[in-house]
C-alpha cells in the first residue's frame, strides 16, 4: 500500500495491485513532485495519464485540486482508482476514463493545469504522448506536463510543440521532467 503524503487525505493508504502490471510513484518521488508544484495545484483541473494506482491525481486532489480525469487503458487499474477514489472520498471530484493513450487526448474536451504523464518505461510511450500533448488543445496557456520515465530510458527532446522543457531530476531509477506550454 501507499500512503497521500499530504493534504485532506494525508496519511490515507491507497490500495495497490498484486503483481508488477502496475509500478506506483513512489512517496518520495510524489512529494518531490508536488514540492516543485506547490503554487500551481490549488483549484487546478488535473490530467492523470496511464494513472495505474491513481495515487499522482488523488494526491493533487488532497493537496486542492479542483478535478481530475484519469485514463488508463487497464480494467485493472480503472478498478483500482475507482476504489482509491471511494477510499478518499473523492469520486465526485474525478472522471475516470478507460482509454488507450495517446490516442485518448484527442477525444478531451476543456483545459487542465498540470498533467501526470507516467506510461510502462521502455515502450517508448513517453515520446509520442509528448508529441500529442505538445500540439493539444486541452491544455492552458501555461500548463505543466510532469513526464516520469526510466533514467536509463532514451532521451526525450527538449522541446514538444509548444511544450518546452524547464526541469530535469534524478530520484533513484526515476526521471522526471517538467514541460511548460
Amino acid at each position: 500500500m501507499i500512503r497521500i503524503t499530504s493534504g485532506s487525505a494525508k496519511g490515507m493508504r491507497l490500495q495497490t495491485p498484486k503483481g508488477r502490471g502496475i509500478r506506483p510513484t513512489l512517496g518520495r518521488v510524489r512529494e518531490a513532485i508536488f514540492s516543485m508544484l506547490a503554487t500551481e495545484i490549488e483549484g487546478a483541473r488535473l490530467l492523470d495519464l496511464y494513472a495505474g494506482t491513481g495515487a499522482l491525481g488523488i494526491e493533487g486532489l488532497s493537496r486542492g485540486a479542483q478535478h481530475c480525469t484519469f485514463i488508463d487503458s487497464s480494467k485493472t487499474a480503472i478498478q483500482l482508482i475507482e476504489e482509491n477514489l471511494q477510499r478518499t472520498a473523492f469520486t465526485n471530484q474525478a472522471t475516470l476514463l478507460r482509454q488507450s493513450l495517446p490516442e485518448a487526448l484527442t477525444l478531451l474536451d476543456g483545459k487542465v493545469r498540470i498533467v501526470f504523464c507516467d506510461p510502462p518505461y521502455d515502450r517508448q510511450l513517453m515520446h509520442k504522448t509528448l508529441i500529442v500533448l505538445g500540439d493539444s488543445r486541452v491544455l492552458e496557456e501555461g500548463a505543466i506536463v510532469v513526464a516520469q520515465t526510466a533514467k536509463k530510458e532514451l532521451s526525450l527532446s527538449s522541446q514538444y510543440g509548444r511544450l518546452q522543457a524547464q526541469k530535469n531530476k534524478t530520484y533513484g531509477e526515476t526521471r522526471i521532467i517538467f514541460y511548460q506550454l
